[in-house]
């Protein structure tokens, strides 16, 4: 990979005034999914509204109510889409919820 020179990487923290050197230096971490404050047990439950408005199916993975297996027949198909749903404590407040394809067998290689 060419190495590119007089480029500003955009995702690093970029320090202003009000930013002390002790944050400036924080490491940035990635999180994707839908982060939330609320409660555990109130994101699951809007999770399983959602899935149940939406017609899927589920179960439980690893015996827990915060990993999923979920599936919803495709429109027009006999396939199912598939995937994997779980929620993370990120730290003392804050959850995580994370969505993951299951689908990866059954994707076409171009």
């Amino acid at each position: 990979m060419p190495v590119l020179k007089d480029m500003n990487v955009t995702l690093d923290q970029i320090g202003n005034s009000k930013t002390s050197k002790s944050s400036a230096l924080k490491k940035t971490e990635w999180h994707l999914g839908i982060r939330s404050q609320s409660k555990p047990h109130d994101i699951m439950n809007e999770v399983f509204k959602a899935m149940k408005n939406l017609g899927m199916e589920w179960k439980y993975s690893n015996n827990s109510m915060y990993s999923l297996r979920a599936r919803r027949k495709a429109v027009h198909s006999d396939r199912y889409v598939k995937l994997g749903i779980q929620l993370y404590q990120v730290d003392n407040r804050s959850y995580l919820l994370d969505f993951r394809n299951l689908n990866v067998n059954d994707q076409v290689n171009h």
